[in-house]
């Protein structure tokens, strides 16, 4: 799913997408860093990979998510946490954490 389509709510369209496939995995692509990045994530994206990868990186990602992984473009892992880290419905022990350790 391209996040930057126009006209296209991501989150939205990722629920609509798990409603009508649930086995399906969900892969989130974008040009760049998105702020709705998060969003995609809680609402059911199992990856987010950058259309700038290298053909070789980009089908790798999307065997590794197909295998049931999860994949993150690499800069990402921080803004996510950070997300969660501002929500009270993160994960225990994870406010405490400092950015470096995210």
């Amino acid at each position: 799913l391209d996040i930057d389509l126009p006209g296209v709510e991501s989150a939205q369209t990722i629920q609509q997408m798990r409603a009508a496939w649930p086995a399906a995995r969900v892969v989130v692509l974008s040009e760049e860093r998105h702020p709705n990045l998060p969003a995609a994530f809680h609402n059911g994206a199992d990856g987010y990979v950058l259309k700038s990868l290298m053909p070789d990186a980009f089908f790798y990602a999307l065997a590794q998510i197909l295998s049931g992984e999860s994949v993150l473009a690499p800069g990402m892992a921080v803004q996510v946490l950070t997300e969660f880290r501002e929500q009270d419905s993160g994960p225990p022990g994870l406010k405490s954490l400092t950015a470096r350790q995210l």
